[in-house]
């Protein structure tokens, strides 16, 4: 494994890096300290790259977009995550958005944290590849870094194996499928088999 190069004192934008946090794999951590006072693990990655996803806690975000439009406060506004980032919040706090009622309207909510690119993007770090999205381990609650990571459909579908459809989801299964939505898609979307769809459908044990 490649050697940690020593950021101990160096600043990035708002942050100052006071200590080395952890080591997990290709994601290295340093605790750094924001100009306001804040404390946070940061990820070596979103601090070091050319296009610097982190300059602070968020709190330099929140001052300028007072004055700003929102996408020039950090300048990865046409980026992956932040596509992404402002999905999982239109699906969770956006009445008008086609998938708020299988999101918001259940309760899964972004967490405080979250509100503020800058701190999503410290928390998860770039996305790995393309192929990778936002997938929260236990579906039954909302986004927020212990419950988040990026994965690709192959272990979505991985991690769900076992899941069951409750009645609300096979309520809204047979009404998309009703509608022209062909099974597969469906299937896709909720990360389970065609076959389990097909059993909602026809009002069958939907359990896998």
């Amino acid at each position: 494994m490649p050697s940690v190069v020593d950021l101990t004192g160096r600043r990035f934008g708002r942050w100052t890096v006071i200590a080395f946090a952890s080591r997990e794999s290709r994601k290295t951590l340093w605790r750094c300290r924001c100009e306001c006072g804040t404390e946070r693990d940061v990820m070596a990655l979103t601090l070091t790259r050319k296009t610097r996803a982190s300059e602070s806690c968020g709190c330099l975000a929140r001052e300028l977009s007072r004055g700003r439009a929102p996408s020039l406060t950090h300048g990865l506004s046409r980026t992956r995550e932040y596509r992404i980032w402002k999905g999982m919040r239109n699906r969770c706090e956006n009445e008008r958005t086609p998938d708020y009622e299988r999101y918001g309207a259940r309760g899964i909510t972004v967490c405080a944290e979250w509100q503020d690119f800058e701190a999503f993007i410290a928390d998860m770090g770039p996305a790995p590849t393309d192929l990778h999205t936002i997938d929260r381990r236990d579906n039954a609650l909302g986004y927020s870094p212990e419950n988040c990571r990026w994965a690709t459909q192959t272990q979505q579908q991985r991690n769900r194996t076992n899941n069951k459809i409750d009645e609300t989801d096979a309520e809204w299964i047979r009404w998309a499928v009703e509608a022209g939505e062909s099974l597969s898609s469906v299937a896709e979307r909720y990360g389970v088999s065609k076959k389990m769809i097909g059993n909602v459908v026809k009002g069958a044990a939907w359990a896998p």
